[in-house]
C-alpha cells in the first residue's frame, strides 16, 4: 500500500532544518509562560500542565458538511488560524481571560464554559473535546502526583508516554501514542530552549498531516487504490489496515529522515508540521487521509 522512496529521504534530509524559535514551540504558550518568563520550578509545572491540556485537543480539525464536502475549522473565521494554529490561539485567549481548565476552572466549571464556547466557535468533535478537558481539569493532581512521578526527572521516552496515556485514557490513549508523545516532545523542546537539560527519545507523531506532507515531498508513495481513496476523501475506519499502515509508514520515514539528517525525530516532525503553514508548499497538495478519531 505504501512505499518509502529512499532517494527522496536523502534529498529531504539534506535540506532539513528547524530554527531554535520554531523548535521551542513557544508560540503555543501565553506570554507569561513563554521562555522569557524564566525556568523556576513552579513556572515549569504550569508550562507542562498548559501543554498537557492544550495538546490533548489536537485532533480532527475538520468535518464534512451535508453535501459531503470537507470543511476545515478556522478560529474566528480567520483563514490563518486554521486547525492547530486556531486552537492554540483559542486556548491562549481562554488563559488570558482566566478561563483555563484546572488553573482557573474546576471540572464542573470547565464543562459549562467549554460546552458553550465550543458551540460558539463551531469546533468539530465538541463533545469529545469537552469530555477530555473535564478529565484533565485538576492542576493540583498534576502538580503533586503526575509531575513529580513522571516529569520532574526530565528523562522521557516511549515508556513515559505509555504510562501517561494509561493515566489520561480519554485524552491520550492511542496505540501509536501520537498526542502524548507530542506533549512530551513539545515540552522537552521548550525546556531545552530555557537552558534545562531534558533527555528524550520518541517516535514521530503519527497523524494525518505528516503523511500528507511526506507524500508531497515524494518520501511516501501510495499505490493507486489507496491514493484514489484518499484523494476522493473517503473515510477510513479507526484502526483499519489502511490507517495503521499510513501511521506506521510515517513513523519509519521520519526515523530515516532523522538518521540521515543527524537530528532528533522530533525536529523532523517540527520541520514537516511547519510545512503545513507554508502557503506555497500547500498549494495544490493532495488531501490528507480521513479518520474520525480523537487520536489525531
Amino acid at each position: 500500500l505504501v512505499n518509502i522512496n529512499s532517494e527522496k529521504v536523502l534529498e529531504v534530509a539534506s535540506n532539513l532544518s528547524v530554527t531554535q524559535e520554531e523548535a521551542s514551540w513557544d508560540f503555543y504558550l501565553p506570554e507569561d509562560l513563554q521562555i522569557t518568563a524564566g525556568s523556576d520550578e513552579s513556572l515549569i509545572q504550569k508550562v507542562c500542565y498548559y501543554f498537557l491540556v492544550m495538546i490533548s485537543l489536537q485532533f480532527c480539525f475538520w468535518a464534512k458538511d451535508k453535501s459531503g464536502a470537507l470543511q476545515p475549522w478556522h478560529y474566528q473565521g480567520n483563514p490563518k488560524l486554521k486547525g492547530s494554529a486556531g486552537l492554540a490561539q483559542l486556548m491562549i485567549h481562554q488563559y488570558n481571560h482566566g478561563k483555563f481548565p484546572g488553573l482557573h476552572l474546576n471540572a464542573y466549571e470547565t464543562f459549562r464554559h467549554y460546552t458553550a464556547l465550543f458551540s460558539v466557535v463551531g469546533i468539530p468533535a465538541a463533545e469529545e473535546r469537552v469530555k477530555i478537558l473535564v478529565s484533565l481539569a485538576d492542576f493540583n493532581d498534576f502538580k503533586f502526583e503526575i509531575y513529580p512521578r513522571f516529569l520532574k526527572g526530565r528523562v522521557w521516552n516511549l515508556n513515559t508516554a505509555m504510562l501517561l496515556s494509561n493515566i489520561y485514557e480519554s485524552a491520550y490513549l492511542d496505540p501509536f501514542f501520537k498526542k502524548v508523545q507530542l506533549f512530551l516532545g513539545t515540552v522537552a523542546s521548550n525546556l531545552r530552549a530555557r537552558g534545562l537539560d531534558v533527555q528524550s527519545d520518541f517516535t514521530a507523531y503519527a497523524d494525518y498531516r505528516l503523511p500528507q506532507v511526506l507524500r508531497q515531498l515524494g518520501v511516501l508513495e501510495y499505490d493507486a487504490k489507496l491514493a484514489n481513496l484518499i484523494d476522493n476523501q473517503n473515510l477510513f475506519a479507526s484502526g483499519s489496515e489502511q490507517e495503521e499502515i499510513l501511521r506506521a509508514s510515517t513513523i519509519l520515514a521520519c526515523e530515516l529522515l532523522a538518521e540521515n539528517a543527524g537530528v532528533r525525530t522530533t525536529d523532523v516532525d517540527c520541520y514537516l508540521f511547519l510545512k503545513t503553514r507554508d502557503e506555497s508548499f500547500m498549494q495544490g497538495i493532495q488531501p490528507f487521509h480521513l479518520v474520525k478519531t480523537t487520536h489525531y
